[in-house]
């Protein structure tokens, strides 16, 4: 097809043609009109692929012609720092719900007390993986980050670096919470009446709270 384009093209445009020939066998002007239809659907046929597939080529990178005015990438979210995360001192507020929540881990001890007599370790067993059991550890950390208590207060409950009352609550509760899943009745009983112990000193120690 792109031979028979070109030599059409070659008869109409070439000037060497006309000289050559005579004038009884140069070609008419309705033949060079019929050779010409014919050679431009020739030529453009076999010119299209090319284009069309210049264009389907473009289609798959992105440029700033295929960008929609205006439109800008969003930024994404810059990561936080471990430090960054909870880095906030607790409120007074805060510190009013912490002590509330010990308060209701001692009266909730009374009613493991009575679940472990009666050797109902099913039902104990979950209440102590629930509030205000669950948030015990961290209720403990508010009250000596928080503001409300003195200087003294906050060293007899103590902190991770310090041992004190606090962290006796901790380890009672643990070894309570081993007991009622073991279903050792006997364990069970001494560190419930050890847990209550330690948290009624946390609760003298920060009774200002209560205020």
């Amino acid at each position: 097809m792109l031979v028979l384009a070109t030599t059409c093209l070659s008869l109409l445009l070439s000037p060497q043609a006309g000289q050559t020939q005579t004038r009884s066998s140069a070609p008419s002007s309705s033949t060079r009109r019929a050779l010409f239809a014919a050679a431009v659907p020739v030529a453009a046929a076999v010119a299209l692929p090319a284009r069309a597939f210049a264009a389907a080529d473009d289609d798959d990178f992105e440029d700033a012609n295929d960008l929609i005015p205006g439109d800008k990438m969003r930024e994404l979210p810059k990561r936080k720092k471990p430090g960054d995360i909870n880095k906030s001192t607790p409120t007074a507020a805060d510190v009013k719900y912490a002590y509330a929540d010990l308060v209701a881990a001692r009266a909730e001890l009374n009613t493991i007390s009575r679940l472990v007599a009666s050797s109902d370790f099913l039902s104990a067993a979950p209440l102590l993986g629930k509030p205000p059991f669950s948030n015990i550890e961290s209720s403990l950390l508010t009250l000596v980050q928080g503001p409300g208590l003195g200087p003294e207060a906050k060293k007899d409950i103590g902190t991770i670096k310090r041992y004190g009352v606090g962290a006796d609550v901790i380890i009672m509760f643990g070894g309570l919470a081993e007991a009622v899943t073991g279903a050792d009745a006997s364990k069970a009983k001494s560190f419930a009446e050890k847990a209550k112990n330690a948290l009624d000193e946390v609760l003298l120690v920060s009774k200002d709270l209560a205020k």
